[in-house]
């Protein structure tokens, strides 16, 4: 008998414990109340009883501490917060694939993973100065580290080491931020660039500026630098040099600056040149309308992308004795307009005022005189933004195989010689005076 009321004292106690934890209802309140049964033999109260009148909201659930109870987010903010749960998840096993990346040494169209994981910049540096000799003056050297969308400056290459400073990189919020939002395979696996930047180089005493000097592209720096001489480019396309002293400012423009590289005026062609069949073939054409009219005439000279090839077009034009007004189109994507040509008739092969004018467009342009003589005259010129670049013919025409090259081989060695020479006499009539 003692072993039973132990046991419904306990049950009783599991009751009073769980109606501390939830309100009591009606129905649970009647349930809890001892009967007057309590006193009969263990028997008289079945475990389906007992189970009956326990809280329905604990049948099926073991007791847990008041602490470990969590509030439940329901709507939005629980779907919210488990995407970016899962964001972060990703975000933390792409990174820890990241970690075991190289980063990789790029230079020009060069490559290399870097596996020193000591290694400073300065020292990669010295690694690939025998490759790339522009590297070896460490002062002019700067360093970049792009990872993904984070870009690093390196202030101190001797010191700092790539590996710390790609792990730095992947520690940083933002780069943390790039990977939950990452997308697409290259942005989920970003590449760590290791990049050297050459700054300056030396060519004589260019850019080797003394501190008492400065270039500057804005008038109102150069007159606050402090710079006794400051440089400044204007508008009228000159170099001015300023200079201060407690007089006042003295500014023209400069006669020579030492520290600038020399460049000259000059046309480099970058379409193979010209066919010179298609020359003779204009000169004929010409010269035919002058011997009939006297007329002036304008081809124009273009080249196919597509064929890899040079054409001669007519333009709609109106004609005179002393001019030549035609009517612009616009070329197909794959043709490219690379030069005009008009002929003088008999006169004088010089570009006229007139010309000066018309031909500002950025291409290549030529005119054609004499045309009653044997030899004709030719000029030629590029235009570049209404400046002129006087040509000679070689410079845009291709003088070799204008004749089968086995009619070479069948001559002797004297006669190839002189044929080779008039070839040459010939290019240098057709580059004019």
């Amino acid at each position: 008998m003692g072993n039973e009321n132990n046991a419904l004292n306990e049950f009783l106690a599991e009751i009073e414990s769980g109606e501390n934890q939830n309100p009591p209802t009606a129905e649970t309140t009647q349930k809890a109340e001892p009967s007057a049964e309590v006193e009969k033999p263990a028997e008289a109260v079945p475990q389906e009883a007992i189970k009956e009148s326990a809280p329905a909201s604990t049948e099926n659930e073991s007791p847990e501490p008041k602490e470990a109870i969590q509030p439940t987010l329901t709507g939005d903010d629980s779907l919210e917060a488990a995407l970016e749960k899962s964001k972060k998840a990703s975000a933390d096993r792409i990174l820890g694939n990241l970690a075991e990346k190289n980063p990789i040494f790029k230079y020009g169209s060069a490559s290399d993973p870097i596996t020193d994981k000591d290694i400073t910049f300065d020292a990669l540096r010295q690694k690939y100065e025998t490759d790339f000799p522009e590297l070896e003056e460490g002062q002019n050297i700067s360093w970049t580290v792009v990872y993904g969308k984070v870009t690093e400056n390196v202030s101190k290459p001797s010191k700092e080491k790539v590996y710390e400073v790609k792990a730095k990189i992947e520690a940083s919020a933002k780069f943390l931020e790039a990977l939950k939002k990452a997308k697409t395979d290259a942005d989920k696996s970003p590449e760590c660039i290791i990049k050297p930047f050459v700054r300056a180089q030396k060519k004589g005493d260019a850019l080797a500026l003394p501190s008492y000097k400065g270039i500057y592209l804005d008038y109102e720096e150069a007159l606050s630098s402090g710079k006794v001489i400051s440089l400044v480019p204007a508008r009228d396309g000159r170099v001015y040099e300023i200079r201060k002293n407690r007089i006042g400012v003295f500014q023209s423009p400069a006669r020579v600056i030492g520290e600038l590289a020399e460049i000259k005026e000059q046309f480099i062609m970058s379409l193979p040149k010209i066919p010179v069949f298609l020359l003779y073939q204009i000169i004929e054409f010409f010269r035919v309308i002058s011997k009939k009219d006297k007329l002036e005439l304008l081809v124009h000279l273009v080249y196919d992308t597509e064929k890899e090839k040079y054409n001669v077009l007519i333009p709609k034009q109106k004609v005179t004795r002393m001019s030549v007004d035609s009517e612009n189109e616009e070329y197909p994507q794959n043709i490219i307009h690379v030069m005009d040509i008009h002929s003088h008739n008999v006169m004088a092969a010089k570009f006229s005022s007139t010309d000066d004018k018309d031909e500002k467009a950025t291409r290549l342009y030529g005119v054609i005189g004499r045309l009653d003589k044997v030899m004709p005259e030719i000029a030629l010129r590029a235009s570049t933004g209404g400046k002129f670049i006087e040509l000679g013919a070689d410079d845009i025409f291709d003088f070799e195989a204008v004749y089968p090259e086995e009619w070479i081989d069948s001559l002797n060695h004297e006669m190839a010689e002189a044929i080779c020479e008039a070839d040459m006499n010939t290019s240098n009539n057709l580059g004019g005076d």
